[in-house]
């Protein structure tokens, strides 16, 4: 954890997000560059959580899923103080808390079910593995710094849902 934070930190490139448009602070990662710095068993370990649940998910039988993005994003109440609602573009995600969220104000992970929202309280080290359809956002950052390695694996879906500020949901197909 500790390391993905520092390679953030150390670089990264504040981009535009494809979800509101907001600033990123978020340094972009191959497998390998990924791998360098967790090791391969970690990698490895975050594509068997992956596959476990594509497969209970209906996927059919036990199958690779190519990594489709991977990322470092920093969080903090000046530069990146929040996600909104959003899908994600891939069959799983597995989304990797890198610092524990006693350490920051704000800045919790939110996922949207039919029966509300529920807030996901983890620590570092902590996986929250979901399809990528499951509609979710991180709350407003309060105070401190929240860091998470995101990881998309699997096909990329032809549509994407998107909430957007004026609490329209917007649909982007992908040709």
């Amino acid at each position: 954890c500790e390391a993905l934070a520092a390679a953030v930190d150390a670089e990264h490139d504040c981009i535009r997000d494809t979800v509101d448009g907001a600033p990123d602070c978020q340094l972009n990662l191959t497998c390998e560059e990924l791998s360098a710095l967790i090791g391969a068993a970690h990698v490895e370990a975050i594509a068997a959580v992956a596959r476990a649940l594509d497969l209970r998910g209906g996927g059919g039988r036990q199958r690779e899923l190519a990594m489709v993005e991977a990322f470092v994003r920093k969080y903090t109440p000046a530069t990146r103080p929040w996600h909104p609602f959003h899908q994600d573009r891939a069959r799983i995600t597995v989304n990797v808390a890198l610092s524990d969220d006693s350490q920051h104000g704000g800045g919790r992970l939110l996922g949207l079910f039919a029966d509300g929202v529920v807030r996901f309280d983890r620590a570092a080290g902590d996986a929250t593995v979901h399809f990528s359809r499951v509609v979710h956002g991180v709350s407003r950052m309060e105070h401190g710094t929240r860091y998470a390695l995101i990881v998309f694996l699997g096909e990329e879906p032809p549509v994407r849902r998107t909430l957007g500020p004026d609490g329209v949901w917007t649909r982007a197909v992908d040709v």
